[in-house]
């Protein structure tokens, strides 16, 4: 498996967060971009970078945040519950995150 830093344990759960939220509504195209900026950022994240991709987050979905029912849908994914799943499952799901950072 790889091993990432918190920050970038920060970073990805963020990402998947967004990615979720996008299955919500119907965002622009800078949504699109901050996941493409974060997934560039990953080797040499920030929480700058941490900070933007939650606020694209914030932007397409504005409502979850004061939401008195959440339903968990747009949460930031914890990536140390992979180490949850049957390995084969969270071997297939870190080669995604590979594949995706280039």
């Amino acid at each position: 498996m790889e091993n990432y830093t918190a920050v970038q344990k920060e970073l990805i759960g963020a990402l998947v967060g967004l990615a979720r939220s996008l299955n919500e509504t119907n965002s622009d195209i800078s949504a699109l971009d901050s996941i493409i900026g974060g997934l560039n950022a990953i080797d040499s994240v920030s929480s700058d970078d941490i900070q933007a991709v939650r606020m694209a987050k914030q932007r397409a979905v504005p409502d979850c945040s004061t939401c008195q029912n959440p339903c968990g849908k747009t949460f930031d994914y914890d990536l140390d519950d992979l180490n949850k799943l049957a390995p084969e499952t969270a071997a297939l799901k870190y080669l995604l995150i590979e594949k995706m950072r280039g």
